[in-house]
């Protein structure tokens, strides 16, 4: 069953990935929404020749999950999809934020998979989980900025609308700092700030 989403990318069900999905009680609507509103990319990794991406995101309702996929002949492929534990909703928000440390725990290593069903068995389980935690910092640590899904981007480029906003000075000269601390521009940082705050005001209401 393939599925056109937002008329930019199309997803691959079939009723091997819906069932490692509904397993974990999502439904494939919401992975497909949730990768459509600004999804981190938390690791990305070679799986037998095939690259693997890793995301948190959040859905409309606020429900934070992880989602594992694979980019095949155009096509979205969820591997599987999970709600995040505590430490990985942390891990989300602190990157929402500012980023996050690694944790120094014995480092987990990736098995041979025989075939998708034995990988995405692995990634929604403790071992999985610990690996995305530990292998999500190291990109943080190594200044690395991982491109992540082709596909997913396509998913995420809203149309842009172009206004008129006038603010304080003052503000704006707050802006340029804290942009300057954060290696941004400070335009990017209202942006960024006015998306976040929309994110938030959403949830409340």
């Amino acid at each position: 069953m393939q599925r056109i989403y937002n008329g930019s990318a199309v997803f691959d069900w079939d009723k091997n990935n819906l069932r490692k999905i509904r397993a974990h009680r999502i439904k494939p609507e919401e992975v497909e929404k949730a990768l459509s509103s600004d999804p981190i990319l938390i690791y990305e990794q070679d799986v037998q020749g095939e690259a693997r991406f890793v995301y948190y995101c959040e859905t409309a309702s606020g429900r934070l999950m992880a989602v594992v996929l694979v980019e095949r002949d155009d096509k979205i492929r969820v591997v599987t999809a999970y709600d995040l534990d505590a430490g990985q909703k942390k891990d989300y928000l602190a990157r929402r934020v500012r980023g996050s440390e690694a944790m120094k725990k014995k480092p987990v290593d990736m098995p041979k998979f025989v075939n998708e069903g034995e990988e995405a068995d692995w990634w929604a389980s403790r071992q999985g989980r610990e690996f995305v935690k530990q292998r999500s910092a190291e990109p943080l640590k190594k200044g690395i900025a991982p491109k992540g899904s082709r596909l997913v981007g396509q998913l995420n480029r809203p149309a842009s609308v172009q206004i008129a906003l006038r603010l304080p000075e003052p503000d704006v000269t707050k802006a340029r700092e804290i942009a300057t601390r954060k290696g941004v521009g400070y335009q990017t940082l209202l942006k960024m700030l006015v998306h976040e705050g929309l994110r938030r005001e959403a949830r409340r209401s």
